[in-house]
């Protein structure tokens, strides 16, 4: 087993913290008003190309809402869980709360991806949209403790995250919501 304790997991430093929110307007008000973050923009309603939980392939959408902001040099992703099976239902159920996923973008998502079942840990959820591949790699044995999101790097992924901060870096207060 790899220990992912002594080394950055997947060759990188975590990019996006994801929390788990029940209401998107009042989780972004307390993250620009009190904590800093922002400004936040909030993506359009998202489909999937692909997904599938558990290796079972699902037609619902796992998000309801999501919005992306940045807090110094992290990406703080909000995300209202969807109806359909996800991570984040498994996250709930198990009395997770709050930060659900540490997100990292890798260059080399199969060798990546590879690494963490090689270590042990299980694809939880995966999927992919018309830009990139995603999934949530899960330790089995402490379902209510943040995961691991891993993101396929693309163009389209880099110039949303360098829009992301680079919006924050020259941020005023002013305009706390975008939307994309």
């Amino acid at each position: 087993m790899t220990d992912l304790s002594r080394q950055a997991p997947f060759g990188s430093r975590v990019e996006q913290l994801g929390y788990l929110v029940d209401d998107l307007d009042a989780a972004m008000a307390h993250w620009t008003g009190t904590l800093g973050a922002g400004p936040f923009f909030v993506l359009p309603e998202r489909r999937f190309v692909e997904l599938a939980h558990g290796g079972v392939a699902c037609d619902e959408q796992m998000i309801a809402g999501v919005a992306m902001g940045q807090l110094g040099p992290v990406q703080i992703e909000l995300i209202v869980p969807g109806g359909g099976p996800s991570t984040y239902h498994r996250f709930l159920g198990a009395g997770g709360r709050g930060l659900h996923h540490l997100g990292y973008i890798a260059d080399d998502y199969v060798a990546a991806r590879q690494e963490a079942v090689d270590g042990g840990l299980r694809i939880a959820t995966e999927g992919r949209s018309q830009a990139t591949r995603f999934c949530y790699i899960e330790n089995e044995a402490a379902l209510a403790e943040p995961c691991f999101e891993l993101i396929e790097a693309c163009d389209v992924i880099n110039d949303v995250f360098a829009m992301v901060a680079r919006a924050h870096a020259e941020w005023d207060g002013s305009e706390p919501v975008r939307y994309l």
